[in-house]
């Protein structure tokens, strides 16, 4: 049996994985990278999975923790960058007590400009998506780029973090009503207005509604859509096979942008868990095999 730990800024969700894959028990809580002071990620994991810890044959762990004001930090695996390029480099540890640790690095693409991720590679990779792009979108929403079922790339929009700005702290927002009305039109008129130049458009979520041309409360819509139609249309290409998580509250957003500029986009899960395991198989771990360490 093994343990597979997600542990990002904000969160502790851990797997026990069985040796075919299985999802044997997991647990979520608050316990983030963010809320533990330095040297106290031994105590963390211990009061978090303790009961886990004897029967496991090594804890893997993703996510922040590997950062470098995470546990135990990692070099980033370089696109393209499959199980085995993730595998290769991973940083291991042994503790008093503890079953082998094994901190796997997050991924970074050099070229054209620097970019990076540390963390959803995991979930990514056990996504299933041969070839395309997985769309995750967020705050910081992120295009990942799979050949041959390795990440060949890694570009991220500051999106979520706009929007919000736009919204609460920007000039366009003292028209907004404290309580906004979705809008499909006014959402499918900041797609179309996405063309060109959107950042020059960006002032049209004020005047338009200054001049009657749609409803205050339809702005955050109209901006919804000439933000994230501004990114998809730097990213789509006819023949782009575009996947998107069916579970995450964005995902109906982009679909509808996507299908208002003329492309189609399939709906693909990230899953953690199935990464994990292929990560597994890549460092050859079994319940019998010794796993060595890197001091």
């Amino acid at each position: 049996m093994f343990v597979a730990i997600e542990w990002t800024s904000a969160a502790f969700h851990a797997y026990r994985l069985a040796e075919d894959g299985s999802v044997a028990d997991e647990k979520s809580t608050d316990a983030g990278v963010n809320s533990i002071e330095k040297g106290g990620f031994e105590a963390v994991l211990r009061r978090e999975i303790g009961d886990w810890l004897a029967q496991a044959d090594a804890v893997l762990l993703s996510g922040m923790v590997t950062s470098r004001n995470g546990w135990v930090e990692t070099p980033y695996a370089e696109t393209p960058a499959g199980v085995a390029g993730i595998a290769a480099k991973s940083v291991r540890r042994r503790l008093d007590g503890l079953p082998p640790l094994v901190f796997l690095p997050g991924v970074a693409q050099l070229a054209p400009l620097p970019d990076v991720m540390r963390g959803e590679e995991i979930g990514v990779l056990g996504a299933g998506i041969s070839d395309g792009v997985l769309v995750l979108p967020g705050a910081h929403s992120k295009w990942i780029g799979l050949e041959n079922g390795a990440i060949r790339s890694v570009t991220t929009y500051l999106t979520g973090e706009l929007l919000g700005f736009l919204r609460s702290g920007s000039i366009v927002s003292r028209l907004i009503p404290a309580a906004p009305v979705p809008d499909d039109a006014a959402f499918a008129l900041g797609v179309a207005n996405s063309a060109g130049h959107p950042f020059g458009h960006l002032f049209s979520a004020r005047s338009l509604p200054l001049f009657e041309r749609f409803a205050a409360a339809y702005i955050p819509s109209y901006l919804d859509g000439l933000v994230i139609g501004a990114e998809l249309r730097e990213q789509l290409t006819p023949d782009l096979s575009v996947h998107l998580p069916a579970k995450h509250p964005l995902s109906p957003k982009y679909v509808r942008a996507i299908q208002l500029l003329g492309h189609r986009a399939q709906l693909a899960e990230p899953n953690s868990a199935r990464g994990f395991h292929k990560v597994l198989g890549a460092l050859r771990l079994t319940s019998t095999a010794a796993l060595p360490v890197t001091d």
